[in-house]
């Protein structure tokens, strides 16, 4: 776990120049820390019993069929294959501060599921099973680590029919 939160504040302090305000890395940095050391210990540990890791991070291009040089890039937050099925899945993170249901719906009813969904399964050539909401709550004024609450979401499928023109 240690590892794994020195990473990501390397990875914050690295990107401090993109930054709107670089004067509140240090707050986003302790941020960083208490919550990612909390989604570990809630859903990380379980994570890596029921799925070994594909990708994190990884950008990819598909070309899009019919549009000569158009490519559709994305890049997907984590791609895991669960250990039991051998089914794909991609886990597609979020942090909200207002509302749990909001954040699951807009991933639920929005185009980006779906669009996931079909870059994945080309760059993979594999069916992807679901996209599995993983959503991170502390509300922005608090500073209290109590009040965290990593929430796994309802995996969301999409069809076929949804997928494919």
């Amino acid at each position: 776990m240690d590892e794994a939160i020195s990473l990501a504040g390397k990875a914050l302090r690295a990107s401090a120049d993109e930054m709107e305000d670089p004067g509140k890395l240090n707050a986003m940095t302790q941020r960083l820390t208490v919550l990612l050391g909390k989604w570990i210990s809630v859903l990380g540990v379980k994570d890596l019993e029921q799925y070994d890791i594909i990708d994190v991070e990884r950008e990819i291009n598909v070309p899009v069929p019919g549009l000569k040089d158009f490519y559709f890039t994305g890049r997907l937050d984590a791609v895991v294959r669960d250990k039991r099925t051998g089914l794909l899945s991609i886990i597609e993170k979020k942090t909200s501060g207002y509302s749990i249901q909001l954040t699951e719906d807009a991933l639920h009813y929005g185009d980006q599921v779906t669009g996931q969904i079909w870059l994945a399964e080309h760059y993979y050539g594999e069916r992807i099973q679901a996209v599995i909401p993983d959503i991170a709550h502390w509300p922005k004024a608090s500073v209290n680590p109590s009040l965290i609450r990593p929430y796994r979401g309802a995996l969301i499928t999409r069809s076929k029919d949804d997928i494919e023109p």
